[in-house]
């Protein structure tokens, strides 16, 4: 039998919880974790103590060494990652938020005169007709200054570098305009009425856990009942995301690490 079986292969499963106080109570809220943990490493953080003292010949050696410090911490990285991962970024809770102020970003070739508005679930439904005083902002790239040219908005009957923006983002070029063929863009702004958002809540103390196999399909577990972010991360176009956590003191878990690992010879069941 090959020995290699009883080794950890992988982690295959994350689970994240945020501790809360709900009407007097501590509890503890998941939070959402989408793919398998590409990476999850722990260094220990350790800082090891010399005693030094003197040999017989007088030369200055190590009699004893003990651990002086640890500061566990724990990386982890995932390949996609919901909104809500972004909180081990920012240290903000993500909420649900109603009456948002947004915007809606539209672009179009001026090769017509009308555009019709966007229908109930479309990006721009929702916009209100625009006047000149409202804070939108369309342009085409000039072809010979290459600079952006702002387009002035109407209420009706555009001419030449005008526009009109009408409910749910219908839109009316000058005929001027629609023999150009330009590449117009706007951002117009719009309340979305639900939306996903970044509360100025922060992130309390955390729950990591992760179950793995090894090479027998064999269960593999582990837990840090308490965490805290660390800066680091970042957030950007790719789907990745990196987040880093300081393993605390359990007085409970049995190892004065802050952690626990387990290995009870159970089958992953799927």
């Amino acid at each position: 039998m090959v020995n290699a079986q009883y080794g950890l292969r992988t982690w295959t499963r994350l689970g994240i919880s945020r501790y809360a106080t709900i009407s007097g109570e501590r509890v503890k809220i998941p939070m959402g974790v989408i793919t398998a943990p590409g990476t999850m490493s722990i260094q220990m953080g350790e800082s090891i103590e010399e005693l030094k003292t003197k040999s017989c010949k007088g030369q200055t050696v190590t009699a004893f060494t003990y651990s002086n410090e640890i500061a566990p911490e724990i990386q982890l990285e995932c390949s996609v990652a919901s909104p809500e991962w972004d909180t081990f970024v920012h240290g903000r809770l993500m909420a649900a938020g109603t009456n948002v102020e947004g915007f809606a970003y539209f672009e179009l070739d001026a090769t017509k005169t009308s555009f019709p508005a966007r229908t109930s679930g479309q990006t721009g439904f929702g916009v209100t007709a625009q006047s000149a005083s409202d804070y939108s902002e369309i342009y085409y790239i000039d072809p010979v200054t290459k600079l952006a040219q702002p387009l002035e908005i109407v209420a009706s009957s555009p001419a030449n570098d005008q526009i009109v923006i009408g409910n749910n983002l219908a839109i009316t070029l000058s005929p001027e305009l629609a023999d150009t063929g330009y590449r117009i863009e706007g951002w117009v702004p719009v309340t979305l009425s639900a939306a996903t958002i970044i509360s100025a809540e922060l992130l309390d103390v955390v729950e990591i856990k992760a179950q793995g196999i090894d090479f027998n399909e064999k269960v593999a577990g582990f837990r840090a009942r308490y965490c805290t972010r660390l800066a680091g991360g970042e957030i950007n176009q790719d789907p990745a995301r990196q987040a880093n956590f300081r393993i605390l003191e359990d007085p409970n878990d049995g190892t004065g690490i802050g952690f626990q690992m387990f290995y009870p010879n159970l089958e992953v069941v799927c």
